[in-house]
């Protein structure tokens, strides 16, 4: 019997279903349970690597730290801006609203995705599928690695196994290298990217079974921000934004 969600994970069931077209619902959701904890729009304490991220206003920031739902890290935002498509914002990935909801679960779901194609990429014959929704509990397991520390710390990892003809598996990295993410120089952990495998794992084999929701994504909304007028605040959407600003002599 599946085990159902609390609300505050299940809410976001459909706009996974929107977003997340080749990756189990609820693998998503348990990213987002281990993650965040269903607060959209967190920022968390820990400082990663930075990026420069465009905001709503029309200016860039520096971004040091992991942002919403899925905690995706700043570099692969801007990646994802680099490619073109829906330019995500730095208020898209700390905001709330429907906008920003479906934005942060859509690049955390590019990442994951991308990481079961890059497992079958590089090595077919032990992960021949690179669609979430056929995989088996190795591949996930292992897709989760590289989404927590990127495919091609994984890869370093199977290389090593590989050359010594060791099985390719979650288990056996754990055997290999039991203290991968642990500071040499500290002792202290780093990331612990096994046990977060392992950990986001057993929270979705309990939950395995949940549905999509079959129902039919509206457009995404434009960002709107708040300007100072001389008569008050005026919402305009963020694509206006800047030729207003040019209009009135100033700069966002």
């Amino acid at each position: 019997m599946t085990t159902p969600w609390p609300k505050y994970i299940e809410r976001y069931r459909e706009y996974v279903s929107w977003e997340c077209k080749d990756l189990p619902v609820d693998l998503v959701l348990a990213v987002i349970e281990h993650e965040s904890g269903g607060v959209a729009g967190k920022q968390a304490e820990k400082k990663c690597k930075a990026a420069i991220l465009p905001t709503a206003g029309g200016a860039q920031i520096n971004v040091n730290r992991a942002l919403g739902l899925m905690q995706v890290i700043p570099p692969n935002i801007k990646s994802w801006n680099e490619q073109g498509g829906e330019q995500v914002l730095f208020e898209d990935m700390t905001g709330n609203d429907e906008r920003a909801i479906r934005l942060q679960i859509r690049l955390g779901c590019w990442i994951l995705a991308s990481a079961f194609k890059g497992l079958n990429k590089f090595y077919p014959e032990v992960f021949p599928t690179a669609s979430g929704g056929n995989a088996d509990p190795n591949n996930v397991q292992c897709a989760l690695i590289g989404y927590a520390v990127g495919v091609g710390a994984l890869r370093e990892k199977f290389d090593i196994l590989k050359a010594e003809g060791k099985p390719l598996t979650h288990a056996q990295l754990r055997i290999s290298f039991p203290d991968w993410g642990k500071s040499p120089k500290t002792g202290k952990w780093v990331n612990r990217p096994l046990f977060y495998a392992e950990v986001v794992w057993n929270e979705y084999s309990k939950h395995i079974g949940g549905k999509k929701i079959d129902t039919q994504p509206p457009g995404l909304k434009d960002k709107v921000v708040k300007v100072l007028s001389g008569g008050g605040w005026l919402l305009i959407p963020v694509a206006a934004a800047a030729l207003w600003a040019m209009s009135k002599g100033k700069a966002l």
